[in-house]
């Protein structure tokens, strides 16, 4: 999921880390002034014991900095998949 956060991040700014970005000025502005509010959609499905991922704080920056809010749905198996010769098909 990092990976991909960092595709949406670069996206929406040419430098992360700058509080002057124009690129994200500009987002912002145009937030700002249509009234708009972003939503991010995070989702993963993952394995029985899969660690729930954080989205990182520097994109929740990003996406505070222009008025939006992230949403997330992780979620994991209940329980392993049973293998072997008479797993359920």
């Amino acid at each position: 999921m990092h990976e991909h956060l960092q595709f949406i991040a670069g996206l929406l700014t040419a430098n992360p880390g700058s509080a002057d970005d124009p690129k994200l000025l500009e987002l912002q502005r145009i937030v700002e002034r249509r009234s708009l509010r972003p939503v991010v959609t995070c989702f993963r499905h993952g394995s029985a014991g899969a660690k729930i991922p954080a989205v990182p704080l520097a994109f929740r920056r990003i996406v505070k900095r222009i008025h939006g809010e992230i949403e997330t749905d992780f979620d994991v198996d209940d329980r392993k998949a049973s293998g072997g010769r008479f797993a359920a098909a």
